[in-house]
């Protein structure tokens, strides 16, 4: 699949906004997981938002590292849509325990990536049970080819990788978890070895442009760069402004990895990592 900081295909989105010059024929369809999908007349599969139809094309990659655990790292190069991190800024109780807002372990958009259950109180929301970005992207022989990754969720990982002596505690910081698909964390958008400077650099490793498609969901590209703000998995961590476990780190329209957002935005993208095994 190609070395370090090769960009390679794998997997299947709704992307770009339809030609002018195709045509769309509804009588053919196909349902793939959470979308259905519409035959047009060059042969392609189209998904419909609305009165506009979106051309399902190849997912693009950036090789990150080959080493992460043994496997090898992939980012998405695109923002490929708009997801609440989770859909309100209440703490919950989940058997017994005080969960916030900005827990990664139990958020939403971990629901939306790997296709799983997620927990709003005692409750279960099953929404993207088995419908989610993993089973809507990859064919289940693609799926086998992605690992199952214990995602490390630490107060560390929260952290920038750079040594700038922030001993600060984060008390947000979540189990670890075992998942397909992920979202990377503060300290990985900032590893120099994975391609990323220092947190409050303008850099265009960091730069990702929502799609037609996410901007059609509701994602938003910044007028001067045209890029738009993507998610990490880290909580930020508790300080006067975040006290209710609200915040998460994001990473900016800029390449700025300095910012933060309310966890129920809704215009914040997703630009999912994975693993394969090299």
């Amino acid at each position: 699949m190609g070395g370090v900081n090769n960009i390679i295909s794998f997997g299947t989105f709704p992307q770009s906004k339809k030609a002018d010059d195709v045509t769309v024929d509804e009588s053919e369809n196909t349902i793939v997981s959470m979308f259905t999908y519409y035959k047009g007349d060059d042969g392609e599969w189209y998904a419909k938002k609305e009165s506009d139809y979106y051309k399902v094309e190849p997912i693009t990659w950036r090789v990150l590292t080959d080493n992460y655990n043994g496997n090898r790292l992939l980012l998405a190069e695109n923002a490929l849509m708009p997801i609440q991190y989770y859909d309100n800024l209440n703490q919950r109780t989940i058997n017994g325990s005080d969960i916030y807002a900005n827990n990664y372990e139990h958020s939403k958009v971990r629901a939306w990536l790997n296709g799983i259950a997620y927990r709003k109180n005692n409750s279960s929301n099953s929404e993207y049970k088995d419908k989610g970005f993993l089973q809507t992207a990859f064919t289940e022989e693609e799926q086998e080819k992605i690992a199952t990754t214990e995602v490390d969720n630490s107060e560390e990982s929260t952290r920038l990788s750079e040594n700038r002596g922030d001993d600060s505690k984060n008390l947000y910081a979540c189990e670890n978890t075992n998942d397909k698909i992920f979202l990377l964390s503060q300290k990985e958008v900032t590893t120099n070895n994975y391609g990323f400077p220092v947190y409050d650099a303008i850099t265009p490793t960091r730069l990702r442009v929502a799609t037609d498609f996410a901007v059609a969901h509701g994602a938003v590209r910044n007028s001067t760069t045209v890029c738009s703000q993507w998610w990490l998995r880290s909580p930020r961590a508790v300080d006067v402004a975040d006290t209710k476990g609200e915040l998460v780190r994001v990473v900016y329209s800029d390449g700025r990895a300095a910012y933060n957002s309310a966890n129920n935005s809704t215009y914040m993208c997703v630009v999912p990592a994975l693993c394969i095994v090299p």
